[in-house]
């Protein structure tokens, strides 16, 4: 196998040839008895050709790989024996689509007019694509969930789902609710209030109560009482984490 160290090439045992990567990883073949380890794999069913799923990716294949895929394949050698019998590789036209589709609309090496959102720091922030059509509609959405003049939920519960929307600024986004706010001094100074007769009841502490968000369209996070949260519709929840 081929080493290149230093700007200088180094041959070992075998015989092979190398490109240098973008990664830049070595990339190269291996030889036993002259015989390249990769293609006996794929003659013998065991191996298959990898699929490049970013589409910049100049990384070459050789030709010969995938004929000889597809000659262990049709010839059920190897794992491919069971391969078809077992329902693997039914969905293969779909993945092909979808990564055909993954890569048609891959933002990747392309200009892009964006709206920052929210920054964290000088290498951390949040942007939003400025001619996002799903944006325009969530926020038609949150439009129209104010206008709807929404009553709070009695009860927050904190979770990696998306079931909420919270007020911030004036307008509602959808928010995970992360936990809530351990106001400890406030809340003695509340007992002793009650201890003293001046106590509001059971339910003060609950509709007192706020909680840390972090807002999931905007990257921003917040400190939310629950009077200003609102349940969301089913279709504009994130139940799957």
């Amino acid at each position: 196998m081929n080493q290149q160290k230093g700007g200088r090439k180094k041959k070992g045992g075998g015989q092979g040839g190398n490109v240098q990567s973008r990664n830049p990883n070595l990339d190269g073949h291996i030889y036993l008895n002259g015989e390249n380890i990769s293609c006996e794999l794929l003659k013998l069913g065991l191996a298959t050709v990898i699929i490049r799923r970013n589409a910049n990716d100049r990384t070459r294949t050789p030709a010969n790989f995938k004929v000889l895929e597809k000659v262990a394949r049709t010839n059920k050698i190897g794992f491919w024996k069971k391969y078809d019998e077992e329902g693997y590789g039914q969905d293969d036209a779909k993945n092909d689509e979808q990564t055909k589709q993954r890569q048609k609309t891959s933002k990747t090496g392309k200009e892009v007019e964006v709206v920052v959102s929210h920054i964290e720091t000088a290498s951390l922030f949040y942007v939003n694509d400025a001619n996002s059509e799903s944006m325009k509609q969530m926020n038609k959405d949150m439009e129209e969930l104010k206008k709807s003049d929404p009553k709070p939920p009695k009860t927050v519960r904190p979770g990696k789902q998306v079931r909420y929307a919270a007020k911030y600024d004036h307008h509602y986004a959808r928010c995970r609710v992360n936990n809530r706010f351990d106001d400890r001094r406030n809340q003695q100074n509340n007992d002793q209030d009650k201890g003293k007769g001046k106590g509001k009841g059971k339910n003060d502490d609950k509709d007192a109560s706020q909680w840390y968000v972090f807002f999931v369209d905007y990257g921003n996070k917040a400190r939310i009482a629950r009077t200003n949260f609102v349940e969301l519709p089913a279709d504009l929840r994130i139940d799957k984490v």
